[in-house]
């Protein structure tokens, strides 16, 4: 894996994404249907809401896409192992302490 994107963790990176993007989805349909149910004052702040939600929607949307053309990137130039090593899901720590 190139050096570039040995310390991005992908997946988390993308689930906190995918999680602003549906955040702001909802809230962007609640402020809508709220801003069409008044007029006047409150309205006029609902807009500004929804246009701070669209913002958060466009950059997660594009965050996701280039986070998701970067992880395929690292797997197709470097793998996601370090070679034919098994991976390790434990230390062993326990077992020295027996």
């Amino acid at each position: 894996m190139p050096r570039l994107f040995e310390n991005i963790n992908f997946p988390k990176t993308i689930a906190i994404l995918a999680s602003v993007f549906g955040i702001a989805l909802g809230l962007c349909g609640l402020t809508w249907m709220a801003s069409t149910a008044s007029s006047g004052g409150p309205a006029q702040f609902l807009i500004g809401l929804g246009i701070v939600e669209l913002i958060a929607m466009a950059v997660s949307a594009m965050g996701l896409v280039v986070m998701l053309i970067l992880w395929i990137l690292s797997s197709l130039l470097g793998g996601f192992g370090s070679g034919n090593d098994p991976q390790k899901l434990f230390d062993g720590s326990d077992d020295e302490k027996k």
